[in-house]
């Protein structure tokens, strides 16, 4: 019987293999036209979210989008697997609207009616750098007499990809867009630039609008407001209120009349803006004359009536938040990188933000009444504190120096929602008559309103940097590309909740991850706490030796003036200039130290990913092949 069995073994062997084959085959001609597949990616990136089937189940006309892709994309492996995923993507959105979305594709080819039409839709081909000319992968929804065009789809953006779905198929479904007003002493809209500059004054250069109202202004009608301003317009849906400098009682009487009436506000303020003293700088005369120093904003006594407590003149600093490459321990403590464990996940604003970057930012301490919620939606850690101005002005060592740990979270970005006071019990500052006008014939009817009549909700962040494009976007031939923390989505999710549009905020917070090593971060904290540690005992060193010296006996020869050391001072001396030496050393070994302990964690890593799956498919093998013999004796 064994003999018997051995001999067939080859033969049923030949079959089993070929059955095999046959069942492969099988399957991918049969599956061909199937799109079963299983979204594996931790925040299910590759499934249409809910907010994008809440936009789709609306659908009450037809839109068609039209993808313009370059034949010659088959040719580049990077592009032609992007085109394959936004046309998987947009036959999903063509499934969840029922038969709203109708979707066609076109080749551009050079001279002919495809590229006309992508032409005339604001779709231009790309050079890509040693491979072609005019190049095209962009798209264009339609809907009626509207469109909306994504002129290029950028595989490094694909985070953004049903966002921007999302985006346009709003875009050219809605009727009318919601007008925002903006009172900023920030050019964030943009500027434009004097052609020649006045006598004795620098010439003043264009300025483009910041990138996130850029973004906005597709959706929304982002209106200026200039102060003064008596009353903020009644089509204003939501006001967005930038670095606020010395407003007049007028204009802060209307911001306060427009929250009570129901308006629902942002507001950004900072105790030392970065980008304003920077555009001080570039903007000083060239006769010398020294910027304004004020760099800080607020928006008393507004604050003051929400029960907000907010200093313009302090700065916070956060050890374990601090921003670097993990190979330096000179980093400004008010340089802030917040993970998700100082970004509210909860919050449909912020859920899904795990990475920020806030440069000299504020605290925020609040003290609602009992009709106001508040929800603090981005803090620091426990041992942040507050420092100075000035002293945030004296460098990284100095800073620590004079830094001490805090025992609470400080809140950098809260929201205020449910009925408000007026700060103006009194009513309008310009209702205040004049004692030397005559007395008027007839009184004005009063329209002051002391309490909230709707319900409002104020979004308040100490920070107004953050939302400038160094710390938003990276600058890449396709334009200004997101960068991969969360500060634009932060922002933008902030303008979208306060006009009621909730639908793309759950889409635009996908994929904002940050897979940072908590392991390395706390080796960098660890070794900089190390150091500043040492540093703060040489310095305490440093002052006895320093008044000890002013101390000595100074004699004068002629106009000659000369430290006489005695002999213990010379002492004292040559031990600080030991204990700087050896600080030094010291500097050196924990920075040794920190490179070799990451240094091992990365090839640790590297060995689990090189070595762990093929480990994995040996063992597996290993033990089919025991089992096998173990059911064929």
């Amino acid at each position: 019987m064994s003999k018997k069995n051995t001999k067939q073994l080859p033969g049923g062997a030949w079959i089993s293999g070929i059955a095999m084959l046959v069942i492969v085959v099988a399957i991918n001609v049969f599956s061909g036209d199937l799109a079963f597949r299983a979204d594996l990616t931790k925040d299910k990136l590759y499934t249409l979210s809910d907010g994008s089937i809440n936009i789709l189940s609306k659908l009450d006309r037809d839109v068609t989008i039209q993808l313009y892709v370059s034949g010659a994309a088959e040719e580049i492996p990077y592009y032609a697997q992007y085109a394959s995923r936004v046309r998987d993507l947009l036959k999903e959105y063509q499934l969840a609207s029922g038969s709203h979305i109708i979707i066609e594709e076109f080749d551009p080819k050079a001279d002919s009616d495809e590229e006309l039409w992508a032409r005339n839709y604001g779709i231009q081909g790309q050079q890509i750098p040693g491979k072609m000319d005019g190049f095209y992968l962009g798209l264009v929804a339609i809907s009626g007499d509207k469109n909306a065009a994504v002129p290029m789809l950028n595989p490094n953006d694909e985070t953004k990809l049903e966002y921007t779905l999302s985006r346009i198929i709003t875009e050219v479904t809605t009727s009318t867009k919601q007008v925002i007003g903006v009172i900023s002493s920030i050019p964030v809209l943009g500027r434009q630039g004097m052609p020649f500059a006045m006598p004795g004054q620098p010439q003043q250069p264009t300025i483009p609008p910041f990138g996130v109202f850029q973004e906005l202004r597709q959706q929304y009608d982002m209106r200026e407001i200039q102060a003064p301003v008596a009353e903020i317009p009644q089509d204003v849906s939501a006001l967005l209120i930038i670095h606020p400098k010395m407003l007049d009682p007028g204009t802060l009487f209307s911001i306060d009349q427009f929250v009570l009436k129901g308006g629902n506000i942002m507001v950004m303020v900072d105790p030392a803006s970065l980008f304003e003293a920077m555009q001080q700088q570039q903007q000083q005369s060239p006769f010398g004359r020294p910027p304004a120093p004020n760099v800080s904003s607020t928006l008393d006594p507004l604050f003051t009536a929400w029960g907000i407590n907010y200093s313009d003149s302090l700065v916070i600093a956060d050890p374990e938040a601090i921003m670097g490459n993990g190979q330096q321990f000179d980093q400004m403590l008010t340089y802030l990188a917040l993970s998700d464990k100082n970004i509210d996940q909860n919050d449909p604003l912020s859920a899904g933000i795990n990475k920020m970057l806030l440069l000299t930012a504020g605290a925020l301490r609040v003290t609602p009444s009992k009709d106001v919620k508040v929800t603090t939606l981005i803090k620091s850690s426990e041992k942040a504190n507050t420092l100075s101005r000035q002293q945030t002005q004296m460098g990284p060592d100095m800073m620590r120096r004079q830094f001490t740990p805090g025992i609470s979270e400080l809140p950098v970005a809260v929201r205020l929602v449910g009925s408000f006071k007026t700060a103006f019990p009194d009513g309008s500052p310009a209702d205040k008559p004049d004692p030397t006008a005559p007395a008027p014939i007839v009184t004005p009817v009063s329209t002051h309103i002391r309490v909230s009549v709707h319900e409002s909700s104020i979004t308040v962040i100490a920070d107004t940097d953050f939302i400038y494009d160094d710390l938003c976007y990276q600058r890449t031939p396709f334009g200004l590309m997101p960068q991969d923390h969360g500060n634009a989505v932060f922002f933008a999710n902030a303008v979208e909740q306060m006009t009621g549009n909730t639908d793309l905020i759950s889409i635009r917070s996908r994929g904002i991850t940050d897979r940072s090593f908590d392991r390395v971060t706390e080796l960098v904290q660890n070794a900089s706490t190390k150091l500043s540690d040492a540093s703060k005992q040489v310095d305490e060193q440093q002052e006895v030796v320093r008044k000890r010296l002013s101390e000595l006996q100074v004699q004068t020869e002629g106009n000659t003036r000369r430290i006489l050391l005695t002999p213990e001072a010379q002492k004292e001396f040559e031990a600080l200039q030991q204990q700087q030496r050896d600080l030094a050393k010291r500097r050196r070994e924990l920075s040794n130290e920190l490179r070799k302990d990451v240094a091992s964690l990365g090839n640790d890593l590297k060995a689990i990913n090189i070595l762990a799956i093929p480990a994995l498919i040996v063992l597996l093998g290993l033990g089919f092949y025991a089992y096998r013999r173990s059911h064929t004796r």
